[in-house]
């Protein structure tokens, strides 16, 4: 209560400071100029909440491309959960207009798990909408997709849980639960 704020306005270069305890943060002044027209895809994914499409926004330069923004949408409009996809994408694309490093939001959205995986027509599997999200992203980027941190080989992801399946003798066996094809 009564505590002071003073933020920063566009184009400021004076960082935002709370008079409390906390620490001056200071925030980048170099933001991404939307030119008129940016080159995109849109990628399509199955959720278990429907379609999910993801557009994204790319510069590119000397064969390199440079994300600057995503739109989601998902099912119909109007529902609480399209909403916060509209907002997820609408913080992603800020963040990457401020030169947010792409495999940093990429490594926050993946692997985010809310039941059962979504397999696509590519074979790729997905959990959640923020981790189609960050496969669409990676997709685009051109970027390989989720490289196992184990030396084991992956043949395909447990039913029950969505953990790696590990071939063990003649059976495949989750690395997370009790699953097996043996059993």
């Amino acid at each position: 209560m009564g505590e002071k704020h003073s933020f920063q306005q566009k184009g400021d270069s004076a960082p935002v400071e709370d008079t409390g305890k906390s620490k001056a943060v200071a925030v980048r002044s170099t933001k991404f100029k939307r030119p008129q027209t940016l080159a995109g895809e849109t990628v399509k994914l199955r959720s278990s909440l429907g379609n999910l499409y993801v557009t994204v926004n790319y510069e590119e330069e000397a064969g390199e491309r440079s994300i600057r923004e995503v739109f989601i949408h998902l099912g119909k409009g109007g529902t609480q959960v399209n909403a916060l996809v509209e907002a997820l994408g609408r913080i992603i694309s800020v963040a990457l207009q401020y030169n947010t490093p792409l495999h940093a939001i990429i490594e926050q959205l993946q692997w985010i798990k809310t039941g059962e995986g979504v397999r696509q027509d590519d074979g790729q599997v997905v959990f959640s909408v923020p981790d189609a999200v960050a496969y669409a992203l990676e997709c685009v980027a051109k970027k390989d997709r989720r490289k196992d941190k184990s030396s084991a080989a992956i043949y395909d992801l447990c039913p029950q849980c969505g953990g790696a399946l590990i071939k063990v003798g003649s059976c495949l066996s989750c690395t997370n639960c009790s699953y097996s094809t043996c059993y």
